[in-house]
């Protein structure tokens, strides 16, 4: 991950020159925490981009390195758990 003053530099010197910016954020990989997330979703927020994807849970293949480390963390079944909570909390729905 970038450091948050690299990311705010980058996207003030695309507003500047008139590029329009658009962020993509990743949400409910195993070990990320509520915290975690709310810092992303403020650091989105204060960049003032034109445009946020939000994606809340990640594919997680059998046998690969980050299967593993949920299953070492015990959050393989409830990240899961915890990114449908999510998506019903923003968008008061079920997730599909």
């Amino acid at each position: 991950m970038l450091p948050k003053d690299d990311v705010r530099h980058a996207s003030d010197l695309l507003k500047k020159h008139g590029i329009r910016r658009m962020g993509f954020l990743l949400l409910g990989g195993p070990g990320e925490t509520r915290r975690a997330v709310m810092e992303s979703l403020q650091l989105a927020d204060s960049l003032e981009l034109e445009m946020v994807k939000v994606t809340i849970g990640i594919r997680v293949y059998p046998d690969t390195e980050i299967a593993h480390h949920a299953k070492q963390i015990g959050h393989y079944p409830l990240m899961i758990t915890y990114c449908i909570q999510l998506y019903r909390k923003w968008y008061g729905g079920v997730a599909a």
